[in-house]
């Protein structure tokens, strides 16, 4: 999501238009052009996180140049550890990738925040990563952990399939379509196709939010165009890791084939 990007990539300036609703919530913006990460909501985590007013500054000539990077420091506090691995600084659970992934710092570029945020008063960590597996930028993620799931497994379901909740998070110019969903006894997760029909282009989201051991919730994002979406989730699901274990996903591939 560059603003000068090339086709089949991510346009990043106009993500900054909308990130600010399901996680308080990052919710990209509306123009023909977009992909991604500019019509998904990043993170169906954290009603309970103040919502931040929506930023434009990335297309502002006039943008201060003293404003600078996060540096390694920042970086560090807020939970990196290196460039393949993250701990969050509230909860403790890690997260390693391998050199497939990466930590997603262009997001810095557009939004007023580092890829690794950890806010105390909202008692919320979170972590967004880039697929680096393909040409471009096709698919993305976030981590989010909060103290507690506000609704449990199924409350979950019952907020992400319904019909208002998601014409709130997508334009008008995208048809939304719920193509899967399901639950075990501490997580849930819902498959979303994405259609941009003006510009004729499909991506998939699925939001998935699961227990730790120690109570904690972690909310995931997934995102990826319809080409790239089985080698980016395979990735996803085999190259990243949780507390050192593989990630605990409720779909496997075979699920997801058979829905799409």
């Amino acid at each position: 999501m560059h603003a000068n990007a090339e086709p089949g990539r991510f346009h990043w300036g106009y993500i900054a238009v909308a990130i600010g609703m399901v996680l308080t919530l990052l919710l990209p913006a509306t123009t023909a052009a977009q992909g991604i990460k500019d019509q998904v909501s990043d993170d169906p985590a954290t009603e309970e996180a103040t919502e931040e007013p929506l930023d434009d500054s990335s297309d502002d000539p006039d943008l201060d140049p003293d404003d600078e990077p996060s540096d390694a420091a920042d970086l560090e506090a807020a939970g990196l550890v290196d460039d393949d691995a993250y701990e969050s600084p509230q909860f403790g659970y890690t997260v390693e990738w391998s050199r497939d992934w990466a930590v997603d710092f262009e997001i810095e570029l557009i939004r007023d925040h580092a890829p690794v945020i950890s806010d105390e008063d909202a008692e919320l960590d979170q972590l967004y990563a880039i697929w680096s597996g393909g040409p471009g930028e096709e698919s993305y993620a976030i981590f989010s952990g909060q103290t507690a799931n506000r609704g449990g497994p199924d409350g979950d379901i019952e907020e992400w399939t319904d019909e208002d909740w998601i014409e709130d998070q997508w334009d008008a110019d995208f048809d939304v379509d719920v193509l899967l969903e399901d639950t075990t006894r501490t997580a849930a997760a819902v498959l979303y196709s994405v259609v941009q029909t003006e510009d004729d282009f499909q991506y998939y989201t699925i939001y998935q939010a699961f227990e730790l051991e120690d109570g904690t919730t972690l909310y995931l994002t997934f995102s990826a165009f319809e080409e790239w979406f089985e080698e980016s989730y395979l990735s996803w699901s085999e190259d990243v890791e949780i507390n050192g274990e593989p990630l605990d996903l409720v779909f496997d591939w075979d699920d997801i084939e058979d829905a799409i």
